[in-house]
């Protein structure tokens, strides 16, 4: 849904010679998904015994369900028919054709029940207080509170976590990693969107639209925010997501700093 708009959706059994099956209207689709949502989680307990773990929970299908209804109400979203889709063909199955701000009502009772039915099966947000575990921990041990549901491998638990997310996060040149391989890495507009320790933003816009060229605010300035050292004083958060020059990633197994820079297309 987030790059591809809809899918078909297959509810019965195919035989040769049918009609292609099109594309719903994302109304339609989001309704499925929901309703899919819904049905699982009157089938599944809200947490399993340790011997199933990995095992997917009503818990994890209610904050599932919050995150499609939050994305469908979004600007990405929730019409009208955004300018990218202007000329398509079938503007209806990228996103809603019109604007409905009761979308957010309905995102905002999921989300609320999924944190309630969260809460009431020992999970907890993720504050940061008392020692600062890098998200890569948490990540990985399977009975932490903030973890709703993960992938999981019997045989290398943090293995099966790490081909997945992690190699796929790993910026390019890392260590062992230097396959030419697609990796998921932000884009600078991303990273510039992480507000300083102040809760205020380094650059007031770009020069020309460039995001290679920040316009650096008064706050940026009195922070020592640079082009080339844009990672002082940032919220935590963007500690947590951003690999940058001269930070680790990962922990136990990689003291290494990143000093090196690789460029990929």
């Amino acid at each position: 849904m987030k790059l591809w708009g809809t899918i078909p959706i297959v509810d019965k059994v195919l035989v040769g010679g049918e009609e292609p099956i099109t594309r719903p209207a994302f109304s339609e689709y989001i309704d499925k998904i929901v309703e899919y949502c819904d049905q699982t989680i009157e089938m599944l307990p809200a947490k399993w015994e340790d011997r199933w773990t990995g095992r997917f929970t009503s818990v994890a299908a209610k904050a599932l369900k919050a995150k499609i209804l939050v994305y469908a109400a979004s600007p990405l979203y929730n019409g009208p028919t955004p300018e990218y889709a202007a000329g398509y063909e079938h503007p209806e199955v990228l996103g809603y054709t019109n604007y409905d701000k009761t979308r957010w009502k309905r995102a905002a009772d999921a989300c609320k029940d999924a944190i309630d039915a969260a809460h009431a099966a020992g999970h907890q947000l993720y504050t940061g207080s008392g020692t600062d575990k890098n998200l890569y921990h948490l990540a990985i041990n399977l009975t932490n509170e903030h973890i709703l549901y993960e992938r999981y491998k019997d045989a290398n638990a943090e293995g099966g976590w790490k081909y997945t997310l992690y190699m796929m996060n790993q910026p390019y040149g890392i260590g062992w990693y230097t396959r030419e391989d697609l990796m998921y890495q932000p884009t600078m507009n991303h990273v510039d969107g992480y507000q300083l320790a102040n809760g205020k933003f380094p650059i007031s816009g770009y020069t020309g639209g460039d995001p290679t060229k920040p316009v650096i605010s008064d706050a940026g300035v009195t922070a020592g925010y640079t082009d080339q050292n844009y990672h002082v004083n940032r919220d935590p958060r963007f500690y947590q997501n951003i690999v940058y020059h001269g930070s680790k990633f990962g922990e136990s197994y990689n003291t290494n700093s990143l000093t090196s820079t690789s460029t990929k297309v």
